[in-house]
């Protein structure tokens, strides 16, 4: 477990609060399962925006293939963030990854 300060989804927060203007906004982490393949190198830890849904009362995400560093499009439609620590061969449909419902 990552100390507050060292946590990667910790420097969002304060961007999600700006943009909704609720001061005391928190992120609501959940287990999720990928709807989807990512294919893209997690050198570290990596934050994707993803779409979450319940299928067969399961809690899925379907991770953005579209994710880069420093972009805000990519979050068009999504309302979630996908958490992906070092994973050098990316996500395969159907594990378990974290998300922070936004």
């Amino acid at each position: 477990n990552l100390s507050p300060r060292l946590d990667p989804i910790n420097p969002v927060i304060p961007v999600i609060k700006k943009i909704s203007g609720l001061n005391d906004y928190m992120l609501k982490s959940e287990e999720a399962i990928s709807a989807n393949d990512f294919t893209k190198k997690c050198i570290g830890t990596r934050i994707i925006p993803a779409k979450a849904f319940f299928s067969e009362g399961i809690l899925n995400a379907d991770l953005s293939d579209k994710s880069g560093n420093g972009r805000l499009f990519p979050l068009y439609g999504c309302d979630c963030l996908a958490r992906i620590d070092d994973r050098n061969d990316g996500i395969k449909k159907d594990e378990k990854i974290k998300i922070y419902f936004i």
